[in-house]
């Protein structure tokens, strides 16, 4: 089914793109953003030690791929990371107890519990936990001022 809304332009991620385009249909306009890591955090991850043992911290098993995805590009270690998630405490101690470098992400507050907070605190690490910092690409967010400015100039200035 199709649905029609009433708005100049729907905008999304890549991951959300395709159900919504279908659910839309072809007259709805859409503008899908790209998502990526951004430089710093690239940079730190390209400088992690072949050594060490990566832990990685998180909420859902997507952003764990992105996660393990961006390891796999930028990182030159030894062994995978290990990955764990707030909501199982099993993997959540896992991943804290035996880990040279955690990566946790950019919103982790709200997804630890006080006690994960303090365990991850008082762990001792080669180094402070990175935050994996994800967000938006600066080039689709001016692709996207372009977009949302030419709809305001074509109601402004009708055709």
């Amino acid at each position: 089914y199709s649905f029609q809304p009433n708005v100049d332009i729907v905008v999304t991620t890549p991951t959300h793109y395709d159900e919504l385009s279908r659910k839309m249909g072809q007259e709805t306009p859409m503008f899908r953003l790209v998502m990526a890591v951004s430089r710093p955090t690239l940079l730190k991850l390209a400088r992690l030690p072949a050594d060490y043992k990566v832990g990685l911290l998180c909420q859902s098993k997507r952003f764990a791929d992105i996660m393990t995805a961006a390891c796999d590009d930028y990182c030159s270690l030894d062994e995978r990371p290990s990955v764990g998630f707030f909501e199982d405490e099993a993997s959540f101690a896992e991943v804290v107890d035996n880990s040279d470098q955690l990566i946790l992400p950019p919103n982790y507050l709200r997804f630890a519990s006080s006690a994960q907070q303090k365990a991850v605190n008082d762990a001792s690490f080669r180094d402070a936990p990175l935050v994996f910092e994800y967000g938006v690409e600066r080039g689709s967010l001016i692709g996207l001022e372009e977009r949302v400015g030419s709809i305001l100039m074509s109601k402004i200035h009708p055709a």
